[in-house]
């Protein structure tokens, strides 16, 4: 008998002593079996995958005498993503994640149009293709946005007689 529901079962849940249906689910990291989060990874494999992608860059850095702590440090900083409009590396931006830093506001409007397009784009395809279409679209206005700033930087209006 379940003592969380009363129900009769064949079998209890060891870890939790209740039946399969009232314990939660356990997740076990896909590496070593510890308990995770929802992310698949506990945070010490989360922390080796880290180490192991990078151990080249941490490497030179304590070639030339630098601690790990510190060379983790300049490495974190380094692999930072930039934002598409302005080029400036992201605070705290997730790696291939983070496109924008709203920093400014052309960053700001260029998100929501971001946004926008996925979602009218979302209507025909599926949300990756979506995404991924309106991203293209919005790269494409962004260079030509880039161009006519180029052409004419203060945005004044071409007045000579055609």
């Amino acid at each position: 008998m379940c003592p969380s529901c009363g129900a009769f079962v064949e079998e209890l849940n060891e870890e939790t002593g209740w039946c399969y249906v009232c314990s939660p689910p356990t997740l076990k990291c896909t590496r070593c079996g510890r308990e995770v989060d929802a992310s698949g990874r506990c945070q010490y494999c989360k922390q080796e995958r880290w180490l192991e992608r990078n151990a080249d860059a941490l490497e030179s850095f304590t070639a030339q005498g630098y601690s790990l702590a510190y060379a983790s440090q300049r490495v974190r900083y380094d692999v930072r993503p930039n934002c598409i409009v302005c080029g400036v590396p992201i605070y705290r931006g997730p790696g291939n994640k983070a496109l924008f830093c709203g920093r400014l506001r052309r960053c700001r409007k260029a998100k929501r149009r971001l946004r926008t397009l996925t979602d009218q784009l979302r209507k025909e395809l599926p949300l990756e293709q979506a995404r991924a279409a309106a991203l293209e679209k919005l790269k494409g206005e962004l260079e030509h946005e880039h161009n006519d700033s180029i052409r004419n930087p203060r945005g004044y209006q071409d007045i000579r007689a055609d």
